[in-house]
């Protein structure tokens, strides 16, 4: 049985990035919990998830050597997609043999969404929006609830656009959606893939300029 998000009075849409040890217990008193991806910090901010997002990536890793946060991928009621369409006949299956029964969707990158992103930057055929961004689109489309963010630093993959994208957090229902931020020391991942996903970003964004260097 799906999720109703329009029965939720408030939802806690958790980004991977930093979250503060003073607001982290905020995060479970929510009506639903929604989690992106690797989920590094279920467990230690917060431990419920009841939507658990994943892209194409999330889903390979899972039958490799970086699974998802297995607390969050256990406590998932729902699973949403951050994509339109099966890559093939081997990702159909491996998503289903996670699933293991529980329902899922997926998220298109409508165009609306590129263009409400894009609204101060000319190309909007450029965007390509972030589970983040998915989600909240989604949340604030299909809920009347009070948003609460937590995690998101608005940094990552760089094929997203991610000073638009903030200003486009910070711009959708001001009267609904609010960060929740904190002052104590951030809390640390709640097992290493955050770490080695760190690294990894670390050594895209080099080979990157490696390859421009070589271009000119």
């Amino acid at each position: 049985m799906r999720i109703d998000l329009a029965r939720a009075r408030t939802i806690a849409i958790v980004g991977n990035g930093s979250i503060r040890a003073d607001v982290a217990a905020q995060i479970d008193t929510c009506d639903l919990v929604i989690r992106m991806n690797h989920a590094p910090l279920c467990g230690v901010a917060g431990r419920r998830t009841d939507i658990l997002v994943l892209n194409r990536h999330s889903i390979r890793r899972q039958f490799e050597k970086r699974p998802t946060n297995r607390l969050a991928m256990r406590g998932a009621e729902e699973i949403w997609l951050g994509f339109d369409g099966f890559a093939s006949p081997l990702e159909d299956s491996r998503l289903n043999t996670m699933a293991n029964g529980r329902p899922f969707r997926m998220l298109p990158k409508t165009d609306a969404l590129k263009q409400q992103i894009a609204v101060h930057w000319g190309d909007w055929t450029m965007v390509v929006p972030s589970l983040g961004a998915l989600t909240l689109d989604t949340v604030v489309r299909e809920s009347t609830a009070d948003i609460r963010l937590f995690g998101f630093d608005h940094a990552g993959w760089g094929g997203h656009s991610w000073s638009l994208e903030k200003q486009w957090f910070d711009a959708v229902r001001p009267d609904r959606v609010r960060r929740i931020t904190g002052t104590a020391a951030p809390l640390a991942p709640a097992h290493r893939h955050s770490i080695e996903r760190g690294v990894g970003l670390i050594q895209n964004r080099f080979r990157r300029v490696i390859r421009k260097l070589r271009a000119n």
